[in-house]
């Protein structure tokens, strides 16, 4: 092969090459993109800050946005598809029934007051409650917050006798979400 057919070949190799490479890198570009939108298949996700303290652990279902932890406290941002029927009372409303109903394995349920709960916003509602879950009474707030046919709900949990020492990292965690579009 004479020195123009060896250039000719190294240039096409290299063409390809680049072609191949690009290829690649453009398919893991593509899988990145994914996993960054994992929970914006629906174009309406949300976020919250991570207060001081606490650790951001592995989501526990699909609907989960955000999962926080420091020791047996946790506050978890999820959200939930409405459509277009349910207001926020009914959602409220249902959930309120669900806890009652006892499908986490609550025992010695009772709702409690929110106090030392901070929230703004007129579309935003909230209930707390206490419960024996596993050997510990643990308290709750649960804040829902609406969407475009979605109900966000951020959940702050502890168990009750470090509740109160939790509620301003918790406030903190419930002031900085924000809707993504």
């Amino acid at each position: 092969m004479n020195k123009k057919g060896v250039i000719t070949v190294v240039l096409i190799s290299a063409f390809l090459l680049i072609c191949i490479t690009g290829c690649v890198a453009q398919k893991e570009k593509n899988v990145a993109t994914e996993k960054i939108n994992k929970f914006n298949t629906q174009s309406l996700s949300a976020t919250i800050d991570i207060p001081e303290g606490f650790v951001e652990g592995e989501p526990v279902t699909s609907n989960t946005l955000v999962e926080l932890y420091k020791g047996t406290a946790g506050i978890n941002l999820s959200r939930a598809y409405t459509g277009n029927n349910d207001s926020l009372n009914e959602y409220v409303r249902d959930s309120k029934e669900k806890f009652e109903d006892d499908t986490l394995s609550f025992m010695e349920f009772k709702f409690v007051d929110t106090d030392g709960l901070k929230y703004e916003g007129k579309e935003k509602q909230a209930i707390a409650f206490e419960a024996l879950q596993g050997n510990y009474v643990k308290k709750f707030w649960v804040v829902y917050i609406p969407g475009d046919n979605y109900v966000f709900e951020i959940t702050c949990y502890s168990e009750k006798d470090e509740f109160d020492s939790l509620s301003d990292k918790f406030n903190e965690a419930i002031k900085s979400f924000k809707i993504i579009k």
